[in-house]
């Protein structure tokens, strides 16, 4: 695959201008499936550099980012944003199926932080919030015989890599630091029967745990909350979606020492305002 940038769009909600373009080298199958997905929005799909996006950090520790799609800022287009050296179909599909769902089965996440957060607390509610979307993503490509592994392999990826980190005593206290790894654990676990773990996944997953056991079990302790809330909610639904949220954002802030109170939720409209503060991506993988 391959980035071509071929103009640049207005961003109004960021405040800056963005090089968008197209991809190539992806199969007739996608295409297929985005010529759908147009079809659906009534949108032209296109494609940036995720290095672009204002709120990507190359060395952001949060979790793996590799692509995420915006499909409501912008009334005549779809932005599927991709990192360059990670760009595999897999994740452009993973990403345009956000959109799909959106458009087909008016499925989203129904609810929003109201008011002002620092960064880090509106980008883990952002991603809390999407686990139970991709989940349905990962769920529906399934469904049609479309790879998850790459997706179930780079959180995997990421646990192996950062859960050392937590040798060191001072993180391995920071409330944030437990729900960056207890959010992609709890996913990975959440969607187990999806994913169908490989004898690899199963030896990472036994070293991480140990890692976590000894030195921040409050990771495991958040990862059976988000399983259990998953199992209990479910994720296929909007509404489904919504009940997750409001449980996993009251436990994120309370085990954060936050003061937390459901007049922090807000109902996200259909149409997003031009609101810099609401320009976190709506889907990310």
């Amino acid at each position: 695959m391959q980035l071509i940038i071929k103009g640049r769009i207005e961003y109004t909600n960021i405040g800056r201008s963005m090089p968008i373009g197209v991809v190539r080298g992806l199969s007739d199958e996608f295409y297929r499936f985005a010529q759908r997905t147009s079809d659906l929005s009534g949108k032209k799909i296109v494609f940036a550099d995720l290095r672009d996006h204002p709120e990507y950090s190359e060395k952001s520790e949060l979790a793996p980012f590799i692509g995420c799609v915006d499909y409501l800022s912008l009334p005549t287009l779809i932005v599927v944003w991709l990192l360059p050296e990670a760009c595999e179909e897999d994740t452009a599909v993973h990403e345009l199926m956000h959109a799909w769902l959106f458009f087909a089965r008016g499925y989203r996440n129904p609810l929003g932080l109201r008011g002002e957060h620092p960064f880090h607390v509106r980008m883990f509610a952002h991603r809390l919030g999407m686990i139970p979307q991709d989940l349905c993503v990962c769920f529906h490509m399934k469904q049609r015989g479309l790879n998850v592994g790459k997706q179930r392999d780079d959180c995997f990826q990421f646990l192996e890599d950062f859960a050392p980190l937590l040798y060191d005593h001072v993180r391995a206290r920071d409330p944030w630091n437990h729900w960056q790894f207890a959010e992609q654990l709890g996913f990975l676990c959440a969607g187990a029967d999806i994913f169908e773990f490989t004898d690899k996944n199963l030896r990472v997953l036994e070293y991480v745990e140990s890692i976590f056991r000894h030195y921040a079990p409050e990771v495991l302790q958040l990862r059976d909350f988000i399983v259990k809330t998953a199992a209990r909610t479910g994720y296929r639904t909007s509404e489904s979606v919504g009940h997750f949220v409001e449980a996993v954002m009251k436990r994120m802030f309370e085990h954060a020492g936050l003061r937390f109170s459901p007049d922090l939720l807000e109902c996200v409209s259909d149409t997003r305002p031009d609101d810099p503060k609401r320009a976190t991506p709506v889907g990310g993988n």
